[in-house]
């Protein structure tokens, strides 16, 4: 007869769980057994089982791989990929400035009729502190790829941010006056 839990077996590659819309959702199964599985199909189980009513039981998950075979070897590197893509996010978002209470209070204070002005801010920027300020002094930010600057504040004015050490190496290096002439040519001021 068998074990009346495995009666229905639907089999999928990873590449079909990568492109489905919800194969899982659809299936509604309660074990996934993953052969030579990618971190992508890994991780749309993981969001499978939480997405499954608290009711439920567990997904029970069965992971197939052969030890030391290039496969391993690759689902290895995947996810070496993956976790340093995560400690490279959180070591960006530790940088993120919050505003301050009394920054927040503030904004919080001025009249809906006041329209904040707008910055259009180069997305690389959004890395430095300066775009999180700019944003609880109610500042409207527009992240866009600029060609020259870093922030443009008119359609005549610009802003290029430097570090400390940048300008100092800017400076020596005469990229500071190429910049500037850039922005000469595309910009009035």
């Amino acid at each position: 007869k068998g074990d009346a839990r495995w009666r229905s077996l639907r089999i999928a590659t990873h590449e079909q769980l990568d492109d489905a819309r919800d194969l899982l959702g659809t299936a509604r199964p309660d074990r996934v057994v993953l052969v030579d599985a990618t971190p992508a199909a890994a991780r749309a189980v993981e969001a499978y089982a939480a997405r499954r009513a608290p009711s439920l039981k567990n997904v029970e998950v069965y992971a197939l791989r052969h030890d030391e075979s290039a496969d391993d070897g690759a689902y290895a590197a995947a996810l070496a990929r993956e976790r340093d893509a995560f400690v490279r996010l959180v070591d960006e978002k530790r940088l993120l400035v919050a505003p301050s209470a009394a920054e927040a209070a503030a904004s919080a204070k001025r009249p809906a009729s006041v329209k904040a002005a707008a910055v259009i801010v180069d997305a690389r920027e959004f890395r430095a502190p300066l775009p999180a300020a700019l944003h609880a002094r109610g500042l409207a930010l527009v992240p866009a790829t600029i060609d020259v600057g870093d922030y443009v504040l008119a359609p005549d004015l610009v802003v290029e941010r430097k570090a400390v050490g940048d300008l100092h190496g800017s400076l020596q290096s005469g990229r500071l006056a190429t910049q500037t002439e850039a922005m000469l040519t595309k910009y009035r001021t």
